[in-house]
């Protein structure tokens, strides 16, 4: 490939890019929301778009930060787009080799879910698990739906199938993990009244023992993580109100910075836990809104940890 072969690939990539954020259309105000973006001049933002020039590593990876893509891919076209494709990618061949099926099996059943709405390729089936398709086609749902799977799982790793008939898949660590979820709210504010002794299972989610060991490593065992829903918003910044914690129960005590589940005074907490140079146990909300505040020696005696939060999970709607 030549450099202006190169050029060409490389807007075709940055424009595919700005279409799947959203972006201004091309011609329509485009190339000047990007300079804007970026406090660049509209010659040189129209160079990239246009394929007339490649940009300097720094704007790369300014781009490739700002759009979350990997940077050999934007520059070269190289490996998966971005750690996003790169994982949805690996849970479509995980769900496909669990079935037994070849490339071309998959692409087989997919053609004829969609019918003639579109023609589905065995180089689209390979593109996508290799993470280097921009666009899902067809409909990631549509994988979902033909590879028996939740399309949550595809996307995410969690709640792997679609009902109890679906066969479980088992990862190259061992099977999926049920995490219990609890109808707790723990409190990110002022607290709430605390009733975790008789706490109320309200569901499972079933989730790879690899992505825990990928994404939750400081957990002390699989068996004692547990999720809750956060509530309030002193730890805005951190977590937010509405976001699934993954608490690790096995944690009872405090032993380190970190951020807890605490009853203090009957009340459930989220918090930030510290201990000053002097002895004094502070109690912190990441909110710089909020006051650190201090465990005076009597509430120290009845505070308890019930666990350790390890890592969230939220959403955001567009």
């Amino acid at each position: 490939m030549d450099i202006k072969e190169e050029r060409i690939a490389f807007s075709t990539r940055l424009n595919a890019i700005l279409d799947t954020r959203g972006f201004a259309p091309k011609q329509r105000g485009r190339q000047t929301k990007l300079a804007e973006k970026f406090n660049l001049t509209q010659k040189g933002v129209r160079r990239w778009l246009e394929g007339e020039s490649i940009p300097r590593i720094d704007s790369l990876r300014t781009l490739s930060e700002e759009f979350d893509v990997n940077i050999e891919w934007l520059h070269y076209g190289n490996g998966p787009i971005s750690a996003f494709h790169k994982e949805v990618g690996s849970r479509v061949k995980q769900a496909r080799d669990a079935k037994g099926w070849t490339e071309a099996e998959l692409a087989s059943r997919l053609q004829s879910q969609a019918g003639d709405s579109e023609v589905i390729k065995v180089a689209g089936v390979r593109a996508i698990e290799s993470g280097r398709r921009m666009e899902f086609a067809p409909d990631l749902s549509m994988y979902a739906d033909v590879l028996q799977v939740s399309l949550s799982w595809l996307e995410t790793g969690l709640n792997l199938v679609v009902d109890a008939s679906a066969a479980e898949i088992e990862s190259d660590e061992g099977a999926m993990v049920s995490v219990p979820k609890l109808s707790a709210l723990a409190s990110m504010g002022q607290g709430i009244p605390i009733e975790l002794e008789h706490d109320r299972l309200i569901s499972t989610v079933s989730i790879s023992k690899q992505w825990i060991n990928e994404h939750l490593p400081k957990v002390s065992s699989v068996d004692n993580l547990a999720m809750i829903t956060g509530y309030g918003d002193s730890m805005e910044g951190t977590f937010n109100h509405g976001d699934m914690l993954f608490v690790d129960t096995g944690v009872d005590d405090f032993i380190m910075d970190a951020v807890y589940v605490l009853d203090l005074n009957g009340q459930l907490y989220i918090k930030r836990l510290q201990m000053r140079p002097d002895g004094v146990l502070l109690m912190i909300s990441d909110n710089p809104k909020y006051q650190p505040y201090e465990i005076n020696p009597e509430e120290k005696t009845t505070l308890r940890v019930l666990g350790r939060v390890v890592g969230c999970w939220s959403f955001r709607g567009m």
